[in-house]
């Protein structure tokens, strides 16, 4: 198998991934799009008590690697998006996830 190259590292532009990576307005633009993945999630949630829905957060905010983390805490999270024997799949996650382009759980398996 071929190793993966960044083309743009070769001279005269010289730009390295890291550095990216480590940009102030990349990190930011990426809470912002979390801010806007949890704000989503939160309407896809099913209220019920809503302590699922209110345990929807930024769990780790980018600093300088370009990425973070956007989950739920609610021991009760896999139940509500997988379902069970006696409740439905709402999948609140899955379908968040397929708004912005995704999918949070597996590729291919539609959603009603």
């Amino acid at each position: 198998m071929a190793k993966w190259s960044n083309p743009l590292a070769e001279k005269p532009l010289e730009i390295y991934w890291k550095k990216i990576q480590s940009l102030d307005e990349v990190n930011d633009g990426i809470n912002a799009v979390m801010a806007e993945v949890v704000a989503k999630w939160k309407a896809h949630a099913p209220v019920g008590s809503g302590a699922y829905r209110d345990s929807i957060k930024i769990i780790e905010r980018s600093k300088r690697n370009g990425r973070g983390i956007v989950g739920s805490e609610d021991p009760a999270a896999h139940l509500i998006e997988f379902g069970s024997e006696n409740n439905p799949e709402y999948a609140p996650a899955e379908k968040t996830a397929r708004e912005f382009g995704g999918y949070a759980t597996g590729k291919g398996d539609d959603l009603e």
